[in-house]
């Protein structure tokens, strides 16, 4: 059965494995530090003291790079990040040739308050190396050879290829110098037993290298004596009396299948036994781990420590224990895993490699393939032992003003001469970048890149000053160094504010008083973050003119400023909103660019009073203005009813419920009660009872409001068509010659107007003709009073529209526009003559009679001639 492989497992453990093993190598990093720690300058804010910025950007400041002896005064490049000489700080005693290199800095991206971050460390080998031993241990059974089990990968050719690439690998590092080999291959004692024994030899030896090779060829027989292959590995590094470091990396398919005969042992807390003395007497139970005896019967012992030996696995993990006391470290790959037999499952063959190793250094392969990659990590993490970056690790804490840019992951390259085949992990977490697993060599450089958002939507921010981008950023160069640590560069970066120019503007009413301030509320548009302020205070005085410039508003009692654009790098839009309430204004707001205007406009009310039918400007009619608490359900008593006369007093007024009703009429007009009711809302909307608001701004041709758009302020006007009241006439009939004597039972007709009507005089000498409205009336005697002469003059006269009368001159008579319900009057005296009464002396006399008689006589005397003139000529 094939067990899972992990394949990333396998070379994360390794590498660890090795990283850890070489830890001894020394980068001088502490030494070398001296002098580098840069430097910043408080003054608007913080940045690098010795600064460059990127060509044709003002809004970011980086550090110097610089070695020891000081920085390298380069303060100007594009900040192209594909140049790779620029601005490092170097750390080693050879200025010319560092032990590593780095850099960081920011340029800026075409959308505002948006940073590139570039970090670069670059490598190089060490300069005094201490070589390492290492020993492979190969299970040369005949499961690993397909010509022995079909159903089996190759997976004596991955070892071989596997091999070959690791002795290489190390070889074109240029460290093979530094490294020796050695080879321990093993199988069982029987037929086709193999054992292959090199020795340690530098890898630089083509011709070791090539001893090695060829020992793994041919076919792989036998059984799986692992104890035997620890043993002989252990011996081999043992041996050597360098103080190398030492390492096996044990390389097998399945479980033991012999080993030797316990003679005592020890037992772990989980039961596990482990032998520690051995004879050589060797257990071959054949293809499984259990020992067995004649017809497979179980041939369990009892060593001298009194522990029960059931199985092979006791011999082997002693030696195991044994030799990981006496070596460094001791690896181990278990390829292919599967179950023994009907003894113990996969995890439990698992369970007991994994003790084979020093702890944490087991790993799973799940095909051949995987053998070869293994031993491919393998080497790489032997070559970067002797680098002077070794699982180094950087820790970079973001600024307190600055958020990560959500439109990319932060992403690392190789970009160095040399590649780097195993890029570090970059993970960003709790506002902080971290890089691990860095390892780096001779021409070899990463560089990690990420963008970040200057936080505008802040309250602490304050525009011009300098931020610093991150807080101290850090490179650890090597693990086992976890001390020793070298600060990059910080870059430090900017961004604008804006200015509001404010100003207010009063339309008044006469008698209405500007407050002394006023407060005001600009919301801010385009906020990214929904927790960021969207909307501040700010106030207005008398003092100030009504204007002033606004650098800082504020929030919750905190003076903020006004940054240009949003944290994503859009523009902010202000604008005003609000504004507290002033009694009697209504506010409205202009908002042009970042010049914000405030329009207080009073509120009014009057009344136009209009002739109905001549559209005359009517004076002299009174109203009265009811305020009511709400739906105009009762009255406010806090507001005093309000009197004013139409077309002359106009009042200031609040928002509300209101009413008006005419008190008393012009001079001559009907009284309209009729209450009218209207509403302001509180901002400002004039509605009538209906609920409809009233835009119109022109003069209603009939009873109706408007809006008065010849004044600033804003008036709601109600304009109003009276009608005249209807006329009676009233004729009173006198003695000629004795007023006081009053004539009835005169007649009289009155016509005109769509009027006949026809009255006799009281006993008083009056008649009154009733209901006359504007027109052209003639009146005329019809019959005189006893005893008098009937008056042959009709009396013609007009009534305009606007209640002037027009009596004829020789009329004695007058006209009255009254007050209240009384009808509007005209009162004319008629002069009648007694019959027979001749003038009084002092009169005309006689003479009026002979001259009627004298023209009647002319004329009879006339028409003879002319008769007698018209005969003659007949003749």
């Amino acid at each position: 059965m094939i067990s899972s492989f992990n394949v990333k497992r396998i070379l994360t453990l390794c590498t660890l494995v090795l990283l850890v093993f070489l830890g001894g190598v020394s980068a001088h990093a502490d030494n070398t530090k001296s002098g580098l720690t840069p430097s910043y300058t408080d003054e608007n804010g913080t940045y690098p003291k010795n600064y460059w910025q990127p060509s044709n950007q003002k809004n970011v400041r980086n550090h110097q790079g610089g070695t020891s002896t000081g920085v390298d005064n380069n303060n100007n490049w594009d900040g192209d990040p594909s140049n790779t000489k620029d601005s490092y700080l170097k750390f080693g005693t050879d200025s010319s040739d560092p032990e590593y290199a780095i850099r960081k800095y920011a340029k800026e991206t075409n959308t505002p308050g948006l940073y590139d971050v570039y970090l670069n460390v670059k490598g190089n080998s060490q300069k005094d190396i201490k070589p390492v031993d290492i020993v492979l241990v190969v299970d040369m059974s005949g499961s690993m050879d397909p010509n022995n089990n079909p159903l089996h990968a190759d997976r004596a050719q991955a070892v071989r290829d596997g091999v070959k690439q690791f002795l290489q690998l190390i070889e074109d590092a240029g460290i093979g110098d530094y490294v020796n080999v050695g080879l321990v291959g093993y199988s069982s004692p029987g037929r086709g037993y193999r054992k292959e024994l090199v020795g340690l030899g530098s890898v630089s030896n083509g011709q070791h290298r090539k001893e090695i090779n060829d020992a793994l060829n041919g076919e792989f027989n036998g059984g799986t004596f692992t104890q035997l292959g620890i043993r002989q590995g252990t011996e081999m590094l043992t041996n050597d009396s360098s103080d190398n470091k030492k390492m096996m990396i044990l390389l097998t398919d399945g479980v033991p299948t012999s080993s030797y005969k316990v003679v005592n042992s020890t037992k772990d807390s989980d039961g596990t036994i482990y032998g520690t003395k051995f004879n050589s007497r060797i257990d071959n139970p054949g293809n499984t781990s259990r020992l067995k005896g004649l017809l497979g019967l179980p041939e369990e012992y009892t060593d001298s420590s009194g522990n029960l030996i059931k199985d092979t696995w006791a011999a082997t993990l002693g030696e195991a224990k044994i030799s990981q006391e006496r070596v460094t470290e001791l690896h181990a790959l278990g390829i292919q895993l599967s179950n023994d037999a009907n003894y113990l499952d996969e995890q439990q063959v698992r369970e007991r490699m994994e003790k084979i190793a020093s702890p944490g250094m087991y790993q799973d392969a799940d095909s051949a393939a995987a053998v070869t990659d293994y031993l491919n990590q393998q080497a790489k993490d032997v070559v970067s032992g002797f680098n002077t970056i070794v699982n180094g690790s950087i820790s970079d804490p973001l600024g307190a003003q600055f958020n990560y840019a959500s439109e990319i992951s932060p992403t690392v390259k190789s970009v160095g001469a040399q590649q780097v085949t195993k890029l570090p992990d970059v993970q960003l977490s709790s506002n902080q970048l971290n890089v691990a697993n860095l390892n780096l060599g001779k021409d070899q450089e990463i560089q990690v890149h990420y963008q970040v958002h200057m936080n505008t939507e802040d309250k602490g921010f304050q525009p011009e000053h300098w931020y610093q981008m991150n807080g101290t950023t850090t490179l650890t160069p090597r693990a086992d160094q976890s001390n020793t640590k070298v600060e990059f560069g910080v870059p430090s970066a900017k961004a604008p504010g804006v200015t509001l120019n404010i100003n207010k503007i009063w339309h008044n009413l006469p008698g209405v008083k500007e407050p002394n301030s006023v407060n005001f509320t600009v919301s801010r548009q385009n906020v990214g973050d929904p927790n960021s302020w969207q909307n501040a205070s700010g106030s207005l005085t008398a003092n100030d003119g009504w204007k002033k410039e606004f650098k800082q508003l504020k929030v919750d009692s905190q003076q903020v400023y006004l940054p240009k654009f949003n944290n994503n790098g859009q523009d902010f839009k202000y604008e005003l909103t609000k504004e507290d309430a002033v009694d009697g204004y209504i506010p409205s707001f202009s908002n042009d660019s970042d010049k914000l205007t405030i329009t207080n406009t009073a509120l009014g009310f009057q009344v136009q009073k209009y002739a109905a039918d001549s559209s005359q400007k009517l004076t002299g009619a009174t109203y009265k203005l009811i305020k009511y608490t709400d739906q105009w359900q009762m009255p406010d008593t806090n507001t005093k009813e309000q009197e004013f006369k139409a077309n002359e007093d106009l009042s200031a007024i609040k928002p509300g419920y209101y009413s008006i009703e005419e008190v008393s009429a012009p001079q001559g007009y009907q009284l309209n009660s009729t209450q009218v009711k209207f509403r302001i809302t509180d901002d400002g909307k004039f509605l009538d009872q209906s609920g409809q608001q009233i835009s119109q701004n022109s003069l209603p041709s009939t009873n109706g409001f408007y809006l008065d758009s010849s004044k600033e302020a804003a008036v709601l006007t109600y304009a109003q068509y009276d009608k005249l009241k209807d006329f009676e006439l009233v004729v009173t009939k006198v003695d000629q010659d004795n007023q006081n004597k009053k004539l009835a039972n005169a007649s009289f007709n009155l016509t005109g107007n769509g009027v006949n009507q026809e009255l006799a005089t009281d006993s008083n000498g009056l008649v009154k003709f009733v209901g006359l409205k504007p027109g052209s009336y003639s009146l005329k005697e019809t019959k005189a009073p006893k005893g008098y002469s009937l008056l042959q003059q009709e009396i013609k006269f007009t009534i305009n529209k606007d209640g002037a009368v027009k009596l004829p001159e020789d009329v004695s008579g007058s006209s009255n526009l009254t007050m209240g319900t009384a009808n509007n009057t005209i009162r004319v005296t008629i002069k009648d003559h007694a019959q027979g009464v001749l003038p009084k002396t002092g009169g005309h006399g006689i003479s009026g009679y002979l001259l009627v008689g004298l023209t009647i006589i002319v004329v009879s005397l006339g028409g003879i001639v002319v008769f007698l003139r018209t005969k003659s000529q007949e003749v």
